[in-house]
Order: C-alpha cells, then structure tokens, then sequence
C-alpha cells in the first residue's frame, strides 16, 4: 500500500505559484493537497483537517503576520497546532523575525527548487514539535537546541509546553470541537 503523504492545502490569492507547488507536492506523493484563495476558505479547510498549510506571499507583510496569529489562536482557530511554512521574494531580517514570532514553522525563499520545498514539508510535518502557551506567544517551540536559556527571556514559569501525547490529545479536541461547530453552522445554514 501506498501511503498518501502529508495533506497539504496551499494559501496563495493569485494562485500564481499554486499549482506549479501542487504538481510538485503530487509528484512528492503529497496527493492530498488543495488550493485556497481565500482567508475563510482557509479555515474551512483547517476545519477539516490539514498537516501543513503553504502560504505564499508577496502582499503587505503585516497581513501575513495577521493570518499567522488568526491561524494560531489557540481559542477561535479550528487548528491552531497545523504546520505553517510561508514562501516569498521578500524576506529580511525583520520580516523573517516576525514571521517566526507570529507562529510560523519554516520559511521558504521563492523561487525555489522542488526537493528544496520537499525538504521542509518533511521537516515540519515530520518533526516532533513542542509548542509553547505562553501569555504573548501560541506556537511551535522557535528555540533550536532545548538547552536552559539564561536570560531574562526565560519564562518557564508562565508557560505550558506541550508535546507528545499531550500535544496530539490536544490537537484532536480542539480538532473535532471546531468540526462539530462547523457542522452545526451548515446545519443552520442549509
């Protein structure tokens, strides 16, 4: 048998690089992959469940970082714990930094090379992340190595690091409570 890989679903409003990522994603056996266009599509999506969104980008930066925190908001997002790995031209310093702070996984370089974006699918849908919950962050761990920080930044104190068994338990009831509202919702709806 045959595994089916990552289901990925692609943020890009343009859908310029869309579907050349979606040819490479099926060649890579990611055959559960889709296409959105837009910020509700994007949570529908979540909805129903994704391990990884790309999201592709070449607007104004802070509508990104908006999106990141929309998707990692650990009380209104229907997957908050879902990979994220943003591809764009115009990384900088700061623009990488904020991207991190906000709750993304991996950052890509456009343009790229098939195997390049292979490599942090993997990476990101691979990897045992711990995430931390922290009064100002919801996210992947950003901390390379998990040795004691001895600075002022230190907070183990005010978090909550999940991982493990812990963290997937998590995952799936914020996962099917945000699947029985969306249910409800259509119900009312239709």
């Amino acid at each position: 048998m045959v595994e089916a890989g990552p289901s990925v679903v692609v943020f890009d409003r343009e859908g310029n690089l869309a579907s050349l990522q979606r040819s490479v994603l099926r060649a890579m056996g990611c055959s559960n992959n889709g296409l959105v266009t837009t910020k509700q599509a994007l949570l529908k999506e979540l909805v129903i469940g994704r391990d990884l969104v790309l999201l592709n980008w070449s607007e104004d930066w802070d509508d990104l970082i908006d999106l990141i925190r929309t998707i990692r908001n650990k009380t209104t997002s229907p997957d908050p714990f879902v990979g994220l790995v943003v591809l764009s031209s115009e990384f900088s310093n700061s623009r990488s930094r904020a991207a991190v702070d906000a709750g993304a996984n991996s950052l890509v370089t456009v343009p790229f090379a098939a195997g390049h974006i292979m490599a942090h699918v993997k990476h990101v849908t691979t990897k045992q992340w711990r995430f931390i919950d922290a009064p100002n962050y919801f996210g992947p761990d950003r901390r390379i190595h998990n040795e004691m920080i001895e600075h002022d930044e230190r907070r183990e104190g005010q978090c909550r690091i999940l991982e493990g068994a812990e963290l997937v338990a998590e995952r799936l009831r914020m996962r099917s409570t945000a699947l029985a509202a969306f249910e409800i919702k259509v119900a009312h709806t239709a």
